[in-house]
């Protein structure tokens, strides 16, 4: 249990975390622009641009900006 002594110790002697280091937003979110009234979209989450469209004006969806993380890894 994280909440026990034994455990607060081990994480002591070890150097070790309790908790999860929160990632940077920006390194995990997509940047989606319609073609036709110019507004803009984040998601965590690519999407499929064939399949959704703006809900504004039903125009066309283009990736902007591409995840850091997965920019790096290509």
């Amino acid at each position: 249990n994280h909440r026990d002594q034994d455990f607060k110790d081990l994480l002591a002697k070890t150097g070790g975390l309790r908790y999860v280091p929160l990632l940077d937003p920006e390194a995990w979110r997509f940047e989606y622009e319609c073609a036709s009234c110019g507004r803009k979209y984040t998601r965590k989450r690519k999407i499929d641009t064939r399949r959704y469209v703006c809900g504004k004006c039903k125009g066309k969806l283009i990736l902007q900006k591409d995840s850091k993380v997965f920019s790096e890894k290509s």
